[in-house]
């Protein structure tokens, strides 16, 4: 199995992406964390190209058939922008959004990626790990998932 590599954008904290991955490594599923940039309220986030070489040559270097990412709505765009470049890079990747502004705004930004997580996300991603290459990863409880121009939106889970 590829691993699933979780990126915090902006947010050295990451509790939730942080317990997502104790909850995936305790599963046996192969994961590890990026934290790209670190960012200050006074601060616009931004990245440069550079920033964003870096982050791609990482993934290429960890070889992930996921990626999950947190994101704030204050950093929408940064997240579209990064989602672009991963699938652009690494084609065959799929790229996964949660956190608060997916959960709130889930039709704005399934049009981006691959896949949603709505609300907590411990399960819904062990559900996606574990069903990345099969039929199973359309129907993980507690996750959108964009299948050509449809979305199928999976009720909450337990």
């Amino acid at each position: 199995m590829k691993p699933v590599i979780l990126v915090s954008l902006y947010q050295v904290e990451a509790f939730g992406l942080r317990s997502i991955h104790g909850f995936l490594k305790r599963a046996g599923v192969p994961v590890a964390m990026v934290f790209f940039k670190r960012w200050s309220w006074k601060e616009k986030p931004v990245f440069t190209p550079h920033e964003l070489d870096l982050l791609i040559g990482e993934l290429r270097r960890q070889d992930p058939s996921l990626v999950g990412m947190s994101v704030w709505s204050f950093f929408f765009r940064q997240a579209i922008d990064i989602t672009h470049a991963i699938h652009e890079a690494l084609p065959g990747v799929k790229v996964v959004w949660g956190g608060c502004h997916a959960t709130l705004m889930p039709e704005a930004c399934i049009e981006h990626c691959d896949g949603l997580v709505i609300g907590e996300g411990e399960k819904p991603m062990l559900g996606m790990a574990q069903g990345i290459s099969t039929e199973a990863w359309f129907s993980v409880p507690g996750a959108w998932m964009r299948r050509e121009s449809n979305v199928i939106r999976n009720p909450c889970g337990e």
